[in-house]
């Protein structure tokens, strides 16, 4: 079970995505690193030889500066628009953040031109049965994800015109808060923009989190929430 603190939310997760894919000595790009929270994981737990994450807002940039910067190179972008040369690197991730991208053929064009012949691809996203994304939807301000990220993605590794799917990695965490204000104080800590919405649909996140929670024994408050990590290795150019 993962308890949901600031510090360990998701880390079941990220550990499987680092698990994985081998990235040491590798040009790894985070595309859509919002805070940095997920590169700075990687920093800190694998020995890149460089990392860079791209981000299309300039406020979650400016957080990740704050955050901590060091090793890690953050430039504005987006999955449509990679800010790199082409066949500059090793590695691209996804960390629950391809639904976000509204042209997907599009983006899929972008991770081929960036990576090497050989380079990796990694999609992790959430499941759409995961009953915490409801609750979250409320907290980011964000319509209900409609999770053509996984409808894309199945047909298109399976088509493997562009890229060869390696593995797909079904996996299922929990994560535990002790209530709803420590919920919100973990979405607070992800993006203090956050907060605004937490006051505004604050009774209404109350409800739905307590509607779709699983009640432990110990008063906590258990969400499963399932994902599929998805490996695939660039192919290359047909001549």
């Amino acid at each position: 079970m993962t308890t949901a603190t600031p510090a360990v939310m998701r880390r079941l997760s990220e550990e499987t995505v680092v698990r994985l894919v081998p990235m040491e000595g590798k040009d790894v790009v985070d595309v859509g690193s919002g805070s940095g929270k997920f590169c700075r994981l990687l920093r800190d737990t694998v020995k890149a030889r460089s990392l860079v994450g791209v981000e299309p807002s300039e406020a979650s940039l400016a957080l990740a500066q704050v955050r901590g910067s060091d090793g890690i190179c953050y430039k504005k972008g987006s999955g449509e628009s990679i800010p790199l040369e082409p066949e500059s690197a090793d590695v691209a991730v996804f960390m629950n953040s391809f639904h976000h991208v509204g042209d997907m053929n599009a983006c899929f064009d972008e991770l081929y031109r960036v990576l090497r012949v050989g380079g990796v691809v990694v999609m992790y996203e959430s499941k759409p049965e995961c009953d915490l994304e409801k609750v979250v939807r409320l907290i980011v301000n964000c319509a209900p994800l409609k999770h053509t990220a996984l409808a894309f993605l199945e047909p298109e590794f399976a088509t493997g015109t562009r890229f060869t799917l390696e593995t797909r990695h079904d996996f299922l965490e929990y994560l535990t808060f002790p209530s709803c204000d420590a919920m919100c104080s973990v979405f607070r800590e992800v993006d203090p923009s956050y907060a605004a919405n937490i006051t505004k649909h604050g009774e209404e996140i109350a409800r739905l989190f307590e509607s779709v929670a699983q009640k432990t024994p110990e008063g906590q408050f258990r969400f499963p929430h399932p994902g599929c990590c998805f490996v695939a290795r660039k192919k290359p150019v047909q001549r």
